[in-house]
This record gives C-alpha cells, sequence and structure tokens, in this order.
C-alpha cells in the first residue's frame, strides 16, 4: 500500500489526518489506530506530509479564490455527527464526504449522519435495516449504505 492509499484508507475508515506546527502528523482519533497501521504511517511518514502539505496549499489556493456557504444538509450532519460526540475534525470530514458524494449522485446515507433511528452506538430499527443485534459501532455507523430501516432525519 502506498502513501496515497493509505491516506485514502485511513479516511474511509473515519480517521482525520493534520499536520501539526511541528512538521508532524497528527491521527484522529489516535486511539483506535492498529498496530499494522500506525507502522504504515511511519514507513510512509514523509509522502504522507508532502500530500497533506500539497492538500493543505490547495486548500488554502481554493479558499482565497471564492468562499462558497456549505452545502445544504453538510451543517445539520456536522452538527449531528458532534452531538453524538464525534471530534469535529472527523465530523466535518464525513459530513463534507457524503455532501461530495450526493452532490455526485451517490443516494446512500450514513446512520450517524442521516438517520432518525441512529443513537450513538445503537440502532433502534435493526430488525428492518438486516441487522441482528442493535449494536452498531461507529465504523458501521459512518459507512455510505442503502438500509431498508432508514428513516431521514431532515
Amino acid at each position: 500500500m502506498g502513501a496515497l492509499d493509505l491516506l485514502e484508507y485511513l479516511r474511509a475508515t473515519g480517521f482525520a489526518l493534520a499536520l501539526t506546527t511541528d512538521g508532524g502528523i497528527k491521527v484522529s482519533p489516535a486511539s483506535a489506530l492498529a498496530e499494522d497501521v500506525r507502522q504504515a504511517i511511519r514507513a510512509h511518514r514523509q509522502s504522507l506530509l508532502a500530500l497533506l502539505d500539497a492538500e493543505e496549499e490547495a486548500t488554502k489556493g481554493a479558499q482565497s479564490e471564492v468562499q462558497e456557504p456549505d452545502p445544504p444538509g453538510m451543517a445539520a450532519r456536522f452538527e449531528r455527527l458532534v452531538m453524538f460526540g464525534w471530534d469535529e475534525a472527523q465530523a466535518r470530514a464525513l459530513a463534507e464526504r457524503l455532501n461530495s458524494d450526493a452532490s455526485m449522485g451517490d443516494d446512500r446515507v450514513a446512520c450517524a449522519a442521516d438517520c432518525l433511528h441512529y443513537c450513538p452506538g445503537h440502532c433502534a430499527n435493526h430488525r428492518r435495516a438486516g441487522l441482528t443485534d442493535p449494536a452498531v459501532g461507529s465504523d458501521l455507523a459512518s459507512l455510505p449504505q442503502r438500509c431498508p430501516g432508514f428513516l431521514a432525519v431532515r
């Protein structure tokens, strides 16, 4: 797995990455990182730093050009995730990813951000959703999916 694949994997599984002021990489939540992933981050540190730096520069350039309002639903998703205890960086990243996917025609939803039946760690409609147990981990709750038990928050 190369640095770009590692970066995409980390973000797809709910991790937020940021450059630190001392030239390091902050991964949140660090406590959820498996040892093999930690080793991969160490092995690709320089490449990851370069990718994150390039993204940061591109973001600065894009922000200086035009400041557009958040897309519809973005703020509501972000606020719901934060209310459920998500780190703000993770909440923003997931809300942005879901809105980006929706803008490209993806109709999948994420339990934690979009479903009325979801409470942190629990699906109140788990049988209709096809689950045998009401327990829902944050990894499943953040995955875009089409759920037969879904009921939109908004």
